[in-house]
C-alpha cells in the first residue's frame, strides 16, 4: 500500500507541475492512507517531491481520512506540521463519520489542518435537517478552517 502510495504521491506532483508550467494554477488533493502518513520516511519523501517538481505552495491537499484510526495522533501532528509548513494544504476527510468524539475535538486546535471535508452522509439530508451541518460550519469557522461538503450539489429550484 506504501509503495502505490508513493507512485500516486509523485505521479500527483508532476501532473501539478505540468499544470503549473501552463500557468494552471488549481490546487489537487490526495488522500493518504493511515498507513502511508506514518511511514518513517514520509516526510523526507514528500519534502523531496515537492522540491524535485516545484509544487507551489497550496497547491497540493493531502487528505487525511478522519474514519481511518491513527494510532499516534501526536506523531501524525509531527508529520503533518512539516508538510504544511512546506506549502502543503491537510484536510481532515469524511469529518464526521470516525474518530472525531469529543476527545479528539480538543485537540482539533492544535492539529495542522487547513480544510474540514464533510462527509456526504450529512449532506444527503438537507435542507430538511441541517442541525449537524450548522453545528460542524460553526465548528469549522472557529477553528479558521476552510470547509467543503462532499456530496453537495445545487439543490433544486
Amino acid at each position: 500500500m506504501v509503495t502505490v502510495g508513493h507512485w500516486v504521491l509523485e505521479e500527483s506532483c508532476r501532473l501539478l507541475a505540468a499544470w503549473q508550467e501552463r500557468g494552471i494554477m488549481l490546487p489537487l488533493s490526495v488522500n493518504l492512507s493511515a498507513l502511508q502518513l506514518m511511514h518513517p520516511n514520509m516526510v523526507a519523501d514528500m519534502l523531496e517531491l515537492l522540491t524535485r517538481y516545484r509544487i507551489q505552495p497550496g497547491t497540493l491537499i493531502l487528505e487525511v481520512t478522519e474514519s481511518r484510526r491513527i494510532d499516534d495522533p501526536h506523531a501524525a501532528v509531527a508529520i503533518l506540521r512539516p508538510l504544511r509548513n512546506a506549502g502543503v494544504r491537510v484536510a481532515l476527510d469524511d469529518f464526521g463519520m470516525g474518530y472525531a468524539g469529543l476527545r479528539q475535538l480538543q485537540h482539533m486546535k492544535s492539529l495542522p489542518i487547513d480544510v474540514l471535508k464533510i462527509d456526504k452522509m450529512f449532506v444527503e439530508g438537507l435542507p430538511e435537517d441541517s442541525s449537524m451541518i450548522a453545528a460542524i460550519i460553526m465548528l469549522a469557522q472557529s477553528l479558521n478552517l476552510q470547509m467543503i461538503a462532499e456530496g453537495a450539489h445545487q439543490f433544486g429550484d
